[in-house]
């Protein structure tokens, strides 16, 4: 099908501009993107020989012929396992795409529960993992009669999985058995589901997300008129491509605009800075607990270590403006005139959706949606409002929850025109340049009734991290039969030796000065360590509110801060 040309307002030079629609495979769109740049290396990895962009594309078509000669079919189901991006990971990635079938992200962070549940639910024909993740999905592909295709991280590194498999379990021995395959084995169909990824959504319920592919194109395309690498540059590549739709998001940017893509071996948020300097890279991506690392680590190198780097994304949780100014000092003393950017996002839209480039927005914005995405703030009513729930519709949004229709009835709403939006779960208000930025106020799921008030646990969490020895903190609640709920402040300090009752008379007086009585702790807990997270790095709200309601329920005894004084 033909691509269809799109004239979009950029919302930072208010100039108009047109583009062609992508409406293809991932894989075509990337032929179109790379025709001209087909001797630039695509991927490097350290201890790998560089792979060009001709290179790319040869393996690629290489992996989807082999593949479909294997067996692989556009009507089925394949549970792709990747514990590290190595560059057979991607062109496993996108010949799967190619062939046009469906890939289920699993995570090699999942418990084998976990990954159980997960396969149970998508039952996938066939699942790709490498050998060293191979013991996680064992036995419930074995229940369930399911052949793996392993291969290796690493030629040096093989465990006895690797042993004694069949030749259609090997995919090194698939793709040699299928060199000299040549039929076509490229299939699109723009209305297919290609991606089931996994996410706690707005509600925090573990459940899949329905996907197509093309929608990443079109985000893709979006977030390319907008940042500003050159092709050739070097692009850190150290977000997992397989089971997060913003790793996949950020490595088909990498491809789609030609540059460099340093594959790195360890996703450790620790290696971060260890990885900007050793691959000198241009760009670099990653959520605030790697631009964090920055403050941390920068005395262990030169001034001047990081001076190539001129573009800074971060996404995932929200950055706070403290943290990211530390950062920003960090990054001046590296020698790097990049302005840390920030970006909304979402699974359920593949990804970024709306973008704050970092000193071209207006202080405290989120910044402008990105050309494609539109955006409706509503209030309780769904009246159109300057403040109130953010809706989106563009076209990277979901088809739905997987065979979830209780979630999809929440989680879409129809306007008067039959025009599909989605929740995003969070509050927001318009500022900024000609009133078309936005302000986060927080998420809308989180709030809860104290007393004869809602409480908002993100206005509690943003006073209490500016205590000197707060490192975070998450607010959540806990059911009382005098006040519905109360809050209980998690809080994770850097030094376990301090006045707790002068903290706390502290905390009192601030939250009850700024916020009102209700936002009042009803119960404070303290760690040297950091919070629970999710498998995706963020904090962890809903897994400690159940970890606090099952020590209620075993009999753990919770020391009461509220007093009659404050209610």
């Amino acid at each position: 099908m033909e691509n269809k040309k799109v004239t979009y307002i950029d919302k930072y030079d208010r100039k108009e501009y047109t583009v062609n629609m992508p409406n293809q495979t991932r894989s075509a769109f990337l032929e179109e993107r790379n025709k001209n740049y087909m001797n630039t290396v695509a991927l490097t990895m350290e201890g790998r020989e560089d792979i060009t962009y001709e290179e790319f594309h040869e393996r690629k078509d290489e992996y989807a012929r082999a593949l479909y000669k294997a067996g692989i079919r556009p009507e089925d189901t394949i549970g792709l396992q990747i514990a590290t991006n190595t560059p057979e990971s991607i062109y496993l990635l996108y010949a799967l795409d190619k062939i046009g079938c469906k890939t289920v992200g699993l995570s090699p962070l999942n418990t084998e529960y976990k990954m159980a549940q997960d396969i149970n639910f998508t039952k996938p024909t066939r699942i790709i993992t490498t050998d060293v993740c191979y013991g996680l999905v064992k036995k419930p592909i074995e229940a369930l009669n399911i052949s793996p295709i392993l291969y290796p991280i690493s030629e040096n590194a093989k465990t006895p999985y690797m042993d004694n498999l069949k030749d259609d379990e090997d995919l090194a021995k698939i793709v040699a058995k299928g060199k000299d395959y040549q039929k076509d084995v490229s299939f699109y169909d723009p209305n297919k589901v290609t991606d089931v990824l996994f996410t706690g959504g707005s509600t925090g319920t573990h459940k899949g997300v329905d996907l197509i592919g093309n929608g990443l194109n079109a985000v893709t395309l979006a977030v390319d008129t907008v940042l500003f690498a050159e092709p050739g540059m070097t692009h850190l590549q150290n977000i997992p491509i397989g089971h997060m739709s913003f790793g996949r998001f950020v490595i088909h940017y990498g491809l789609a605009a030609n540059l460099k893509n340093a594959l790195v071996s360890d996703f450790s948020v620790n290696k971060f800075l260890e990885y900007i300097v050793k691959t000198k890279a241009h760009v670099a991506t990653g959520g605030p607990p790697h631009w964090n690392t920055l403050a941390r680590d920068m005395s262990n190198y030169p001034r001047g270590c990081i001076s190539n780097l001129i573009q800074a994304t971060s996404g995932g949780e929200a950055f706070r403006a403290e943290e990211k100014e530390v950062a920003m000092e960090a990054l001046r003393y590296g020698g790097s005139n990049a302005i840390i950017g920030d970006c909304i996002g979402m699974t359920e839209v593949w990804g970024p959706a709306i973008i704050n480039l970092g000193g071209k927005n207006t202080k405290e914005s989120l910044g402008f949606s990105i050309p494609f995405v539109n955006t409706k703030i509503v209030d309780e009513n769904y009246q159109e409002a300057d403040k109130g729930h953010l809706l989106l519709n563009c076209p990277g949004m979901m088809v739905g929850y997987t065979d979830n229709e209780k979630e999809n009835e929440k989680i879409f709403w129809y306007d008067e025109d039959g025009v599909k939006w989605y929740k995003t779960g969070d509050n927001v208000e318009k500022m900024g340049i000609n009133n078309e930025e936005f302000k986060y106020l927080g998420r809308t799921k989180r709030n809860f009734v104290c007393g004869v008030g809602n409480v908002y646990p993100e206005q509690i969490e943003e006073l209490l991290i500016k205590f000197p020895n707060v490192r975070e903190a998450v607010v959540t609640k806990i059911p009382d039969k005098k006040y519905q709920y109360l809050p209980i402040y998690h809080i994770s300090v850097y030094d376990m030796n301090f006045d707790v009752e002068a903290f706390e008379q502290e905390v009192n007086n601030l939250i009850f000065t700024r916020l009102g009585e209700h936002f009042l702790p009803g119960y404070i807990t303290y760690t040297d360590e950091l919070l629970p997270r999710t498998e995706r790095t963020k904090l962890d709200p809903v897994l400690i509110e159940k970890q606090d309601l099952e020590k209620l329920k075993n009999g753990y005894v919770l020391e009461r801060k509220r007093t009659n004084y404050y209610m």
